[in-house]
């Protein structure tokens, strides 16, 4: 069901619609225009204010607050251009050729004066391509940073802003959406959507989702790994920025539009699903499972705790209807899975308005995607002694199998206006909604059941996340301030995340008397969970920047402030059923649909005397911790400068001061709260070994704040993992101390080779600790703050096109890039003995007696990650493509119980391929085939040299079709 957000959202996004395919274009087809950006040659930095003229001619204009430039109206032929700014070079580029309905690109640098005033005279060459512009801009940053730009996610057949930064140095991607970076995740990465950070859909950690960014929406992403005064203190391993598509400098329309197929998903009728909702197909499946009104309007003391509670007729009657409000769907069903889609639309211009230039971009994305396996295995076991020597036993052995099925679809709106020649102002609006149904069922052993007899789960889950995010921005340049930049930005962004409906069923299958039994099995009743969160943020900020002369050599001394505050609702409502009454005489043969069928719901009859006979009948599970509130309040302030020491030395120091304030409330008396001030410093170096060759260096002190979920005093269960998580209101939180150091050689436009090494001191690091564990709901698990943890590794990077070779090989280029890090961090006592009175009695005299650890790696961390590539592209002919490998080292994916081994996930070689054709003017079409080789997702347990499995599955090979229609 659409909310009247969504509706106020998508009346905006069809305004701009009309506009974008109704608005003339920005020239006429007779006629041609040059456009391009002028950028100072030491800094990178953009060039507002420069005289562009066209020689011979009374053509002409300036840059704007972005050093773009745009010359329209010209006649078809070569023209020479001048470029000219005070205290620069002027340059002359000659012999522009300008075709009738084309806009020439030409992006052009200039110096500074020398003694010799020398005026430069060039030939124009052609544009840089996005990726080699990327680079440039990183050559001449402040801080430590790698990006990926919309060229490259394209030809890496990147359908998300997540899968694009599997190919980013040192970042890996976990559970196919979270961005661990120099492995490091969650609480120690930040995440912002075009500068502005963005709040976590996910109740349980700090982690943006980054699958919800389609890759068609995206313009870059770029990762900081460095901090500087003017961003976020509240990262370590990196700021990840998503920057999504800028206006073009003329008309351009795209539509593209593929078709997927996975053999094992969609050439099978045993796909897995359960019945859902009418917009599934959209993404917006949680009404249709909302919460039935009848139990909506009750509090849960209001529902009776069973059948043996209720009190007369009246109350009979209501509890009746009560139990027979859910649906009667608590297992999956087999069927076929649709065939995967995507469709994308894309419209952007610049257009006259008042005469001052208004540009706009705007884009509209669908994808509908299918998962499945069907040899799957679970496993957990336990530690046991056995004649005096340590085993490993198991507890459960289950063959797996789940189906997913997703929808996604997203807008964005993108609208700048130049108010006048040096201010500027725009509108961004971005939205995206995904929609996931997962059906899950597995069945085998388990200890605490007959050794002959089959345990048999049914796991029924919905997930529908969204982002809407609106920001305002403006720039001002005051040349009669001495070049004074001013930049302000202010956001709205909301998260949301509905699992309506989540349902469990457990149920035993007996090989002898008994056959099959639903209830008192030893597991939780059959359940159905309702959780909802919201989370809406509003931030500001205000950067000035102020150029000086510093010993003849340009220099900038840079302040602002940011402000920000985020409220998070979180909700659960908890059902279980009710044994029904022996007197009903249900019988449970192992078919969930017909044992939840609605004559076994409710009052089923009544007995000699008169009195009512009951079946499954519900019973209201809310915990009064099952809501909490949080409220979160940020604010910084920083002073910074950026001085050019030398002709080499590059300092960029400072400092931030940022304030922190969270209250987290779950009842009136359990409120979790952080209430810090802090000084984070920061001091950069960059030192150019020569115009084409850095070597920088970094050291800062950083911060990692604990999450709304980690503060919250209230249990939860978690369907997929099987664990209770209990918020710990004690956490405090990290203070990150931070050594960086890079070598980068920029040998050719496009071209890069670097080589890293960083070390990572955290006081007070934030892990998960485990408290206790049963049979019947699994581990129980909280969060604390341990001593210490350390992460240090390297880095390593090459890009360089192949014609040094062979001039044959012009049109290949390579690529790889390699991290290898090693983290140790305190083990908390919890994590490792059977139960928290033998911590009491004393840590350490625990781990010489059972020769335990005293440290052990980062959650998520890899020891090594490797991607390499090899791609052509040759834009005469319109061809590309490419083979992309992605591996990492084996990683600590679940830290356990005392009684059981720490769960490891496998290395997953990965190997894809992309191709694309221009057919014409206009068509495109394209290939991939994703992940060839087919390795398996494994987490295992390993344990004296014995590796057993924790899961296990296969997803398959994919393999897509494309085509691209650009009629500008």
């Amino acid at each position: 069901m659409f909310t009247s957000l969504s509706r106020a959202f998508w009346c905006t996004v069809f305004a701009v619609f009309f506009v974008a395919v109704s608005a003339p274009a920005a020239h006429a087809q007779d006629t041609g225009a040059m456009a391009g950006v002028v950028v100072d040659s030491e800094t990178g930095d953009p060039m507002p204010g420069t005289n562009v003229a066209v020689v011979g001619t009374s053509t002409g204009t300036s840059t704007d607050l972005n050093g773009r430039y745009k010359l329209t109206g010209l006649a078809p032929g070569q023209y020479d251009l001048v470029f000219s700014f005070i205290g620069y070079q002027q340059k002359t580029v000659t012999g522009v050729e300008v075709n009738a309905g084309e806009t020439t690109t030409l992006d052009i640098a200039l110096s500074s004066e020398t003694k010799q005033l020398e005026q430069v005279t060039v030939t124009a060459a052609v544009a840089q391509n996005t990726e080699a512009g990327l680079l440039r801009e990183r050559q001449k940053s402040a801080a430590m940073s790698n990006a990926i730009s919309a060229e490259a996610i394209g030809q890496t057949g990147a359908g998300s802003a997540a899968d694009a930064m599997k190919k980013v140095t040192g970042a890996s991607v976990v559970g196919g959406k979270y961005v661990v970076v120099r492995g490091l995740g969650g609480r120690y990465s930040n995440t912002q959507l075009n500068g502005v950070d963005l709040p976590s859909s996910d109740p349980e950690t700090n982690s943006v989702q980054f699958d919800l960014f389609p890759a068609g929406m995206l313009k870059n992403v770029t990762t900081i790994k460095t901090f500087t005064p003017d961003r976020p203190g509240n990262f370590s391993g990196g700021l990840v920025n998503i920057a999504t598509k800028d206006f073009p400098t003329e008309l351009n329309v795209k539509f593209s539009t593929s078709v997927k197929v996975n053999p094992q998903v969609h050439f099978t009728d045993d796909f897995v699903k359960y019945p859902g909702g009418s917009l599934d197909w959209l993404g917006y499946g949680s009404g249709d499972r909302a919460m039935p009104g009848v139990l909506a309007g009750l509090a849960p003391n209001q529902i009776p705790d069973g059948p043996a509670f209720v009190n007369g007729s009246g109350e009979a009657a209501q509890y009746d209807a009560i139990s027979k409000a859910f649906n009667n769907t608590m297992g999956p069903s087999a069927g076929y899975a649709p065939v995967d889609m995507g469709y994308s639309f894309t419209a952007g211009n610049q257009l006259g308005l008042f005469g001052r230039d208004l540009g706009y971009v705007f884009s509209l994305s669908y994808d509908r995607s299918s998962s499945y396996y069907d040899a799957g295995r679970t496993g957990r076991y336990t530690i046991v002694s056995r004649s005096g020597e340590k085993a490993l036993d198991d507890i459960i052995a289950l063959d797996d199998e789940q189906g997913t099925s997703e929808a996604t679809v997203g807008a964005l709106a993108n609208v700048s206006y130049k108010v006048t020649s040096n201010h500027e102002f725009g509108v961004n609006l971005f939205y995206t909604n995904t929609g996931t149904s997962t059906t899950r069922f597995q069945r085998g052993t388990w200890t605490e059941i007959g050794a002959q007899d089959q345990l048999v789960n049914r796991t029924l889950l919905y997930n529908e996340r969204s982002v809407f995010s609106t920001q305002v921005r403006g720039k001002s340049y005051f040349p009669s301030l001495n070049d004074a930049l001013i930049e302000w930005q202010a956001a709205r962004a909301k998260t949301t995340q509905e699992d309506p409906d989540r349902r469990f069923f457990a149920s035993v299958d007996r090989a002898g008397p008994g056959g099959h039994e639903a209830f008192n099995q030893g597991l939780r009743e059959p359940s159905r969970i309702f959780r909802n969160m919201d989370e809406t943020k509003y931030s500001a900020q205000l950067d000035v920047a102020v150029p000086f002369t510093l010993l003849t050599r340009k220099s900038e001394i840079k302040a602002g402030g940011a402000y920000s505050t985020s409220d998070r609702f979180f909700g659960e409502r908890g059902f279980s059923f009710n044994r029904p009454d022996p007197q009903a005489n249900l019988q449970f043969n192992g078919d969930a649909a017909s044992y939840f069928s609605d004559p076994n719901q409710g009052l089923v009859g009544t007995d000699a005397n008169g009195n009512p006979i009951w079946g499954l009948t519900i019973n209201d599970q809310t915990s009064p911790f099952s809501d909490y509130t949080g409220d979160r309040t940020i604010q910084a302030g920083y002073a910074m400068v950026d001085l050019q020491l030398t002709d080499a030395l590059r300092f960029i120091g400072g400092a931030r001061l940022e304030t922190t304030e969270i209250t987290v409330q779950a009842t009136p008396d359990s409120i979790g709260q952080i209430d810090t001030e802090d000084i984070l410093p920061s001091l950069n170096l960059v030192y150019a070994l020569r115009e084409d060759m850095n070597l920088r260096a970094a050291a800062t002190r950083t911060l990692a704040r604990p999450t709304f979920r980690e503060i919250a005093p209230y249990p939860s269960f978690s369907f997929i993992q099987g664990e209770i998580r209990i918020g710990n209101p004690s956490l405090r939180r990290t203070l990150i101390t931070n050594l960086d150091l890079r070598w980068e050689w920029f040998r050719r436009p496009g071209e890069v080779l670097a080589f890293s090494v960083y070390y990572k001191d955290m006081d007070q690091p934030i892990e998960k600790a485990f408290i206790g564990s049963s049979s019947n709901t699994g581990s129980q698990l909280t969060w604390k703050n341990v001593e210490q943890a350390e992460v240090y590794g390297a880095e390593v990077e090459a890009r360089t096109r192949l014609d040094y070779i062979h001039a044959a090989l012009d049109h290949f280029t390579f690529g790889a890039n390699a991290s290898f890090t090693e983290s140790q961090i305190s083990v908390p006592c919890l994590e490792f003995a059977p139960n928290g009175t033998t911590c009491l009695r004393g840590e350490l005299a625990f781990r010489q007696a059972n020769n335990q650890p005293g440290t052990r790696d980062l959650q998520g961390q890899s020891p090594f990650l490797v991607n390499l590539d090899l791609s052509y592209d040759n834009p005469q002919t319109g061809t590309s493509g490419g083979l992309f490998f992605n591996i990492f080292g084996e990683r600590l994916a679940v830290v356990s119980a005392g009684t059981t081994p720490d769960v490891y996930e496998q290395p997953r070689p990965q190997l894809d391929f992309t191709f694309s054709q221009r057919l014409l003017d206009s068509w495109s079409v394209s290939f991939e085939a994703s992940n060839l080789l087919n390795s398996a997702y494994e987490q295992t347990y390993s344990f004296n040299n014995r590796s057993v499995v924790y899961q296990r599955y296969q997803a398959g090979r994919s393999f897509s079709l494309g085509f691209t229609y650009e009629p500008y």
